[in-house]
């Protein structure tokens, strides 16, 4: 058991009267061998000690024991019982066993260890080594409990055991309105095995099945005051909520979230098979679940009872069971339309479900109500007033109840007894397809009628649903009064009511005779044209009333021209043939006209009422529409001619006449046949642009009509304007004389394919402009531009270079883009070098392309333009002897020479050195010679790490075409840059050794002059220190100014060897290293190591540099002769450093033998026990613990453990000998919740502790 405030779980009062009495309980030593001692009554507690000398009489079959005593318990009943020794005062490892009979070998049960989280804390280290048996169920009987030591347990010592019956669920209550559940406990219960903190929701698990709830879950938890718990109640109220309405048939369990989740006082857990189960109760208001006919359902018979079944059982409000005799105080039929009620019998199926049924027919096509109220169910919760609707059939079919024809003939109506549709579902209006008609002439003046249309009484289209329709008709015909109609379905599927009963087809409408109207009997025509009489069979009017006479408007004219003149007219008046106003009446209407020309006589005028409602008889019957009569007019207009080419016409053919067309067969003037002579002289044909020049012509004709034709004798001029005009007087054969004069002036097509009139140079030689003699177009219908494909360009060299030319493009002579129709077109030109004048240019135009001119003409010569080329190649140089950037050797002479493009009669130029400025003079050639070619030799000796630089400042060719500013830069190499990688490394160092022992002068580098990296050597035919020199001072100025931390990563061969002794770094270098580098990095701005002193000898040289503000250190070293093994010593000048080593080491070959990195953290041993602050705090979920372990005489386990903030050791993270030094562990608290933590460093009898939070 855990201490709390320094007093022990024993020694609290209420566990100290259980004491006491189970102190009581315990009998005298007992005089059998097997047992110790007595049980009488549970729970049980005592205090004991196992010593070396008492006996073992127990055997143990699965546990190596010792000594034992025994604790004899009779029960009367079977029970659950556990028995615990985990307690501060148990300091050694308990094993505990249960047999049924006394000196049997076999036990029921044996536990070595309990489980950590029934036994957090005991007096012995882990606490769970005093032994629990948690729970072990028994049969009424005697048994024997048996504590024993580990027989591996030197020594045995002092022990608590407490023995007692599980903590169950022995009750529990639901609240009436399901708000809380109360869980009553055998006795008081804990979150904890401590006996500490109240139960918590996390300790309970809950769920539902059943019903219509879907969910539950629990809000809070108190006491059954309502107060919060704090640990100890024996009856816990938890507050639960439901998720959904519960119908009653919902059933809740709620048992232990595990078997350590609640505990008794003892430590005990509550076990997860104790479970409580409670029924909800009914919270649902009863529903109408279904109903026949169903809610909105149409088309119900009229002889039908209601089935109404509820959702679950159902009574009136005040409790009775709904029958025959009260059920109208809960429910009632009412007809919508009347507001009445119908009376009904009810039948009682269950108390769910009820017939209901109308005592009379309901009424047909009606709504219906049935409503439900003053109900409830059998839990008391009540049905919402709630209401069924429904609408009943219509069962007869629709008749005609009436019909009639308009006074004026001009529609029949037909009344139907209720509503009419064209489709049986009860959709569309009837249509003219619906109705059957039959029409009787009866040798009246109407032979035919047609249906217009079918409208309701406000003339719109029917739509559906309509009792009174108006059927209109046209008559073809005036009516004379004996013709009838009568309508009818055409079947018995065409006509329905809204419930899709269909007209019978015998139902027919009454028979309508039409009334008797007038008609047309003449028509006729003044000779002038100027009016036409129409002749009535009786007087007529312009409405039906018999009031207004007609107008203008009533009437319908028509004229048909027949090719003839008058196209159009106009009606001026109205009058009778007395030229008065028309009264109303009449008989003959003068109708006074006007036409937009004279007529021909072919045209004819027809007439007739403008509509079926415009015209009316004396009895104001209608005159129909087709009433109507025909009459041709007078020929009133004289001869006329057209000619085919009109006046500005454009593209006419070379060849084509001219066609003059006349309206009637002419003569001459004097009644004498047309004869060439006289026509001849009616015409003329010139050349306006060359002085009227006259075209010879020949003319021919046609008669009936007349056509005369004039052909020209020979072909017109290409784009040639011409002049024609034909005068004269002729007549037809009316007599009619008519002055002709026609006037065209016309142009002829441009049939002559375009040509070339002149090609210009660019004088730098980048186009060409072509200049037509006419407009060009890449198609012959004018569109489409000329394009690069329609050039070929030929260059003959002549020597030069440029012996290849493209077409880039063609554009305006303005660089604008071609949009067709350009006389003058830029042709753009890119050559495959710079002209120098001896070229010459071509220009031609392939067979396989084609382009135009504006009449379509295509271009038909090959050859374009050929030019000589202008030139324009400036002098330059177009050779060097020496490649650029080529190093120049520090001490042999350079010879370089320059050849030019062409002969140079100018040419300025001077050599100068970044290091010692101007080496060659600047030197003028100026009109001396023709010069293709020059040579500059370069002295030694040169300095190192130099430029040397040519410019030449000025060059002039013969056409006086000049070029500034050429140059060419030379370096020099580094000094001691032997492999000429830019680079003084290791490999050059190498290369010095091994030459320096073979004395070859070649690699000879001192004494030399001037400063780093500039030196000029001087070589004096001997290696000595002045060579050394030169290459030590090279080498430094070399890592200081380009030396950077190398990040190579990659191994070759084994690691290379390291020993640390105490601030000494030792590198080892075996006896196959001829060269190499070692690169050391650290914190820029530090100084942290040195290097002890390297000897260079015969063979062997070794150079070092720091560069402490990039923050690394490099060694580099070269040897030969007789190999051997070698170390490398390094000086750590600093307590704590880490370092990032890189090695690459080269054997006689210059073979990779070893290449890689390490890091090398170097840290002194600490002096203290130290446990650092852990980072990161607070942490999710990981965090590091760095501790220091000292150097100490006498060694001692470390222990690093994490305990929660009740002080229990939750996690052993490390036990073990540890050496003298630093540790880093890492913790990962995934599987812990957030809170407070110690984390707690044992190393002999030092303790250091510090608290860390983990925050999830």
């Amino acid at each position: 058991m855990i201490m709390e405030k320094g007093i022990s779980m024993w020694n609290r009062p209420y566990i100290n009267v259980l004491i006491f009495l189970a102190t009581t309980q315990l009998l005298a030593q007992d005089s059998r061998v097997c047992v110790d001692s007595v049980i009488t009554s549970l729970p049980f507690f005592h205090e004991g000690v196992l010593e070396a000398d008492m006996g073992d009489d127990w055997d143990f079959q699965g546990l190596p024991d010792t000594v034992d005593f025994a604790y004899e318990i009779t029960l009367n009943e079977s029970r659950n019982i556990f028995v615990d020794t985990c307690d501060p005062l148990t300091d050694f490892d308990t094993i505990l066993g249960i047999f049924d009979e006394c000196g049997n070998p076999i036990s029921i049960i044996e536990s070595d260890d309990g489980a950590d989280e029934f036994c957090p804390e005991a007096g012995i280290s882990p606490p769970n080594w005093a032994s629990i048996i948690e729970n072990v169920y028994l049969e009424a009987g005697t048994y024997y409990i048996v504590i024993s030591g580990y027989n591996s347990t030197t020594p045995l010592g002092n022990y608590k055991i407490a023995i007692g019956l599980l903590p169950e669920i022995i009750d529990s209550d639901i609240a009436p309105d399901d708000s809380y559940v109360d869980i009553y406990f055998s006795e008081g219960v804990y979150s904890t095995p401590t006996a500490f903190g109240a139960v918590e929701i996390s300790d309970f698990a809950i769920s539902i099945d059943g019903g219509t709830a879907t969910d539950v879950s629990i809000q809070y938890l108190s006491n059954s005051s309502g107060n919060a718990l704090v640990g100890g109640e024996d009856l816990i109220r938890i507050y639960i909520n439901i998720m959904g309405e519960s119908s009653g048939d919902e059933q809740i369990t709620i048992h232990a979230e595990t078997d350590a989740s609640i505990f008794n006082s003892f430590g005990i857990g509550v076990l997860t098979s104790a479970t409580i189960t409670q029924k909800l109760s009914d919270q649902i208001a009863p529903l109408i679940q279904q109903t026949i006919p169903a809610d909105g359902e149409v088309s119900v018979p009229i002889i039908s009872n209601m089935e109404i079944q509820f959702s679950e059982p159902v009574v009136n409000g005040t409790g009775d069971e709904i029958n025959d005799s009260n059920a109208s105080n809960s429910i009632e039929i009412v007809d919508i339309a009347t507001g009445g009620t119908i009376p009904f019998s009810t039948t009682v199926i269950s108390n769910q479900t009820f017939i209901i049924d109308p005592d009379t027919t309901l009424p047909e096509f009606a709504f219906i109500e049935v409503n439900f109220f003053n109900l409830q169910d059998l839990s008391g919760n009540n049905l919402a007033n709630s209401t069924v609707g429904f609408q009943t059939a219509d069962e007869t079919a629709p008749l005609i109840e009436g019909s009639g024809l308009a006074n004026t003939n001009q529609y029949c109506y037909i009344d139907f007894d209720e509503g009419v549709y064209s489709n049986e579902n009860g959709s569309g209006g009837i249509t003219i397809d619906d109705l059957y008609y039959q029409f009787n002439s009866y040798s009246g003046n109407c032979d035919s009628i047609k249906i217009l249309e079918i409208v309701n009484y406000t003339g719109s289209i029917l739509s559906g649903g309509e009792t009174l329709i108006y059927v209109y008709v046209q008559l073809f015909g005036s009516p004379s009064g004996s013709e009838t109609i009568f309508f009818k379905p055409v079947d018995g599927a065409s006509i329905f009511d809204q419930f899709g009963n269909p007209m019978h087809p015998s139902n027919e409408t009454n028979v309508m005779t039409f009334n008797a109207s007038a008609r047309i009997d003449s028509l006729f025509i003044a000779d002038s044209n100027e009016y036409l009489d129409v002749i009535f069979s009786n007087g007529i009017y312009g409405d039906t009333d018999q009031i207004n006479e007609v107008e203008i408007n009533d009437f319908q004219f028509i004229l048909n021209p027949n090719n003839g003149s008058a196209t159009n007219f106009q009606i001026l008046s109205l009058t009778n043939v007395l030229d008065n106003n028309l009264q109303g009446g009449e008989e003959i209407i003068r109708f006074n006209l006007s036409f937009n020309e004279l007529p021909s006589g072919t045209e004819t005028i027809t007439i007739s009422p403008l509509q079926d409602n415009t015209v009316f008889n004396s009895s104001g019957v209608l005159i129909p529409q087709s009433e109507s009569k025909l009459k041709s007019l007078n020929d009133q207009m004289p001869p006329s001619g057209s000619i085919d080419t009109e006046d500005d016409a454009v593209d006419i053919g070379p060849s084509q006449p001219l066609t003059i067309t006349f309206s009637d067969s002419l003569s001459n003037s004097d009644n004498t046949p047309l004869n060439e002579d006289v026509l001849m002289s009616m015409i003329t044909l010139q050349y306006p642009d060359s002085g009227n020049q006259n075209i010879d012509f020949d003319i021919s004709w046609d008669e009936n009509p007349t056509v005369l034709y004039i052909n020209p004798i020979n072909d017109y001029g290409s784009d040639a304007a011409i002049y024609f005009n034909f005068q004269g007087s002729l007549q037809d054969s009316s007599k009619n004389v008519v002055d002709f004069n026609f006037t065209a002036n016309f142009t002829i097509e441009d049939y002559v394919a375009p040509k070339i009139m002149n090609a210009i140079l660019a004088p730098d030689n980048s186009y060409i402009d072509l200049v037509f003699d006419d407009q060009i177009y890449g198609f012959e219908d004018q569109s489409g531009t000329m394009v690069v494909e329609d050039i070929i360009v030929e260059i003959a060299p002549d020597g030069s270079l440029v012996n290849n030319c493209t077409v880039t493009s063609l554009t305006k002579t303005d660089s604008n883009f071609l949009i067709g129709g350009e006389y003058s077109i830029r042709v753009h030109l890119q050559y495959n070098d710079t002209p120098n004048g001896d070229e010459t240019i071509t220009l031609r135009h392939p067979e396989s392309e084609s382009i135009f001119d504006e009449a379509g003409n295509q271009f038909s010569g090959t050859d374009l333009a050929s030019r000589p080329l202008y030139d324009i190649l400036p002098p330059s140089v177009e050779y060097v002897s020496l490649p650029i950037d080529s190093y120049i050797v520090l001490m042999e002479s350079t010879p370089i020479t320059f050849d030019f493009n062409e002969d140079i009669i100018v040419m300025n130029y001077e050599v100068t050195s970044n290091v010692n400025g101007v080496l060659i003079e600047d030197i003028n050639y100026l009109e001396m010679k023709e010069i293709n070619s020059l040579e500059i030799i370069l002295q030694p000796p040169f300095a190192s790490f130099d430029n040397i630089n040519i410019y030449f400042s000025y060059l002039e060719d013969d056409a006086n075409l000049s070029t500034v500013d050429i140059a060419y830069t030379f370096p020099t190499p580094i000094l001691g840059d032997y492999d000429l990688d830019s680079k003084i490394t290791h490999n050059d160092l190498w290369d010095l050794v091994e030459n320096w022992e073979a004395n070859n002068l070649n690699y000879e580098l001192g004494p030399v002059t001037g400063e780093a990296p500039h030196f000029i050597p001087n070589p004096d035919s001997k290696f000595d220190i002045e060579d050394g020199m030169a290459f030590v001072q090279i080498w430094s100025w070399y890592q200081k100014e380009y030396g950077e931390i190398i990040e190579d990563t990659e191994l070759v061969g084994k690691p290379l060897e390291v020993s640390q002794l105490e601030d000494e770094l030792l590198l080892f270098i075996n006896d196959s290293i001829t060269s190499g580098q070692i690169h050391f990095s650290f914190d820029a701005g530090e100084s942290p190591l040195s290097f002890s002193q390297l000897s260079n000898y015969d063979g062997a040289m070794y150079l070092s540099y720091q560069h402490e503000d990039k923050g690394y250190s490099i060694l580099e070293f070269a040897r030969t002769r007789i190999l051997e093994n070698d170390t490398i010593r390094i000086t750590l000048d600093k307590e704590e450093l880490e370092l990032g080593i890189q090695y690459a080491l080269y054997g006689i070959n210059r073979d990779e033998i070893q290449k890689g990195y390490f890091d090398l953290e170097y840290n002194p041993i600490p002096t203290a026990v130290s446990l650092h602050p852990a980072y990161p705090n607070p942490f999710n979920p990981l965090t590091t613990l760095k501790y220091d372990i000292p150097d100490m005489s006498i060694a001692a386990k470390t222990y690093l453990s994490i305990f929660d903030i009740r002080g229990r050791e939750i996690e052993l993270l490390m036990k073990s000998y540890k050496t003298p030094g630093s540790y880093n562990l890492n913790w990962n608290a995934s599987e812990y919740s957030s809170g407070v933590y110690f984390a707690q460093l044992r190393f002999g009898d030092q303790v250091r502790t510090q608290k860390i939070i983990l925050l999830k």
